[in-house]
C-alpha cells in the first residue's frame, strides 16, 4: 500500500488564507453592488482598490523614498485618467 504525502500547512499559512478569504469577501459585498450602480459608485470603488494594491506593491518590494512616492502618484494619475468629460 503507498503511503499518501501530503503538505504541511502552517499555521502563518493558515492565517494568510483566512486574512484573503476575508478580504475577497468584503471586496466583493462592497464591488458588485458598485458595479450594479455604475457610475460614480464604480468609479470611486476602483479608486480605492487601485490605491490598495499600490500600497500592497510598496509594502511587498519595501521600495523607499521616490520611488514610493511615485508608485502612489502614478497610480492616482493614471486611475483619474479615466474620467471622462461626459461623467
Amino acid at each position: 500500500m503507498m503511503k499518501r504525502i501530503t503538505n504541511e500547512i502552517s499555521q502563518s499559512a493558515k492565517k494568510s488564507l483566512v486574512t484573503r478569504t476575508i478580504t475577497a469577501i468584503s471586496i466583493a459585498l462592497f464591488g458588485i453592488p458598485c458595479l450594479v450602480l455604475g457610475g460614480w459608485f464604480f468609479f470611486f470603488f476602483s479608486v480605492v482598490v487601485a490605491l490598495i494594491a499600490a500600497f500592497e506593491i510598496v509594502r511587498a518590494t519595501n521600495l523607499k523614498g521616490l520611488l514610493r512616492v511615485l508608485t502612489y502618484f502614478l497610480t492616482i494619475v493614471f486611475t483619474l485618467g479615466h474620467i471622462e468629460a461626459g461623467t
